[in-house]
């Protein structure tokens, strides 16, 4: 039986791409033997996935520049780890793609617009000036090390459509298979009763641009809606002041960070889904509200804009307050509750899983 070898740089939290590698490699044991080679786990993440097999490495983070300075040493004791694992493919995500530069007929998983830099101006103006410079220094030489992974006999997998064309666009490379995270459709599902109320969810920081959907609300100007903020993060206590500001303090909760049936339980109830954040490859809080019966409206760029048919089970706006304040009405005198749930549906995670599992078998 094959070995898939997931190699991922940390867990240490509970969401984004560490949640799809635990998820992707949990639910493909019935068909392979699973391995994850890791740096370093945080307990609490991995364990709801008792039976996985993961093998941490230790050392600094890939974060860090001791890291990236040793980095001829991590590959050693990496090499030396993968030659124990007898018929093996293996499965590089996020930073560990760069695992994989002198490795042969790897399969990369890509779910980042810019790896590791985006091209995407939010984000640049999102970074503090430190980060900015030093962005400025290394990303040539990750531009060098780009090409010389993606332009390899490697495959690539991209989790959207927005991956795929940025990597055919920047690297010319035009074979690549696209296969979606998953949603739990049975976790994030519809509720008989829908609340008075918009929500939003992901990290209170700059790039998801928060504050435009706050100022949107506002612009909505009607008491008898509220606006709950799901997450936390540097940002929160601007928002917490714009909230203020505008004068809006009672109808706007932030909510902090919630597990995954709570936000499923207040997604469920509201009456639309907001999301603002320009280079989103994949947003996987897009699905989970649409398969909630909860229509959306997502900024028209990133992988998001990809599950909003306009008219059908959302809207797409500019990004701007003006634009998305303009859109809630729409959505609150049309009923698009079924056909939001209806088109989340193809993107649960036993398709999604049995679409990677189909591609595995075939791979040699």
């Amino acid at each position: 039986m094959k070995t898939i070898v997931f190699l991922h740089p940390h867990f240490m939290k509970p969401a984004g791409a560490s949640k799809v590698v635990l998820e992707f490699s949990s639910r493909l044991q019935k068909y392979f033997k699973i391995t994850i080679i890791t740096i370093k786990s945080n307990p609490e993440v991995i364990s709801p996935y008792p039976k996985l097999n993961i093998i941490n490495l230790g050392g600094p983070s890939t974060g860090s520049l001791f890291f990236w300075l040793t980095f001829p040493l991590f590959l050693l004791r990496l090499q030396l780890t993968l030659n124990k694992i007898p018929h093996k493919i293996i499965f590089a995500h996020s930073l560990a793609i760069y695992w994989t530069l002198f490795m042969d007929n790897c399969i990369l998983y890509f779910h980042d617009l810019g790896f590791p830099y985006s091209d995407s101006i939010a984000e640049k103006n999102s970074l503090s000036l430190f980060y900015r410079f030093i962005s400025s220094i290394t990303k040539p030489l990750f531009q060098i090390l780009n090409n010389k992974i993606i332009n390899s006999n490697n495959k690539i997998i991209a989790n959207s459509q927005a991956s795929s064309q940025f990597l055919s666009n920047k690297y010319y490379r035009s074979d690549i298979k696209i296969i979606t995270p998953g949603i739990d459709t049975s976790l994030f599902n519809i509720s008989a009763v829908k609340g008075n109320y918009f929500y939003t969810v992901g990290r209170l920081e700059k790039i998801k641009q928060i504050d435009s959907i706050i100022q949107a609300f506002a612009l909505f100007n009607n008491k008898n809606f509220h606006l709950k903020i799901i997450g936390d993060g540097i940002e929160k206590n601007n928002l917490i002041k714009l909230v203020k500001s505008l004068k809006i303090k009672n109808q706007v909760e932030f909510l902090g960070k919630l597990n995954s049936s709570q936000v499923a339980q207040v997604a469920s109830k509201a009456r639309i889904g907001i999301f603002n954040c320009p280079n989103e490859s994949f947003g996987i809080s897009i699905l989970e509200s649409l398969a909630c019966g909860t229509p959306v409206i997502t900024i028209n760029s990133g992988g998001g804009a990809d599950f909003i048919t306009p008219g059908l089970n959302g809207y797409l706006s500019d990004g701007t307050p003006q634009s998305i304040r303009s859109l809630i009405p729409k959505l609150l005198h049309n009923s698009l509750s079924s056909n939001a749930r209806q088109s989340a549906l193809s993107y649960d995670w036993g398709h999604q899983v049995e679409k990677l599992s189909k591609y595995f078998s075939v791979y040699s």
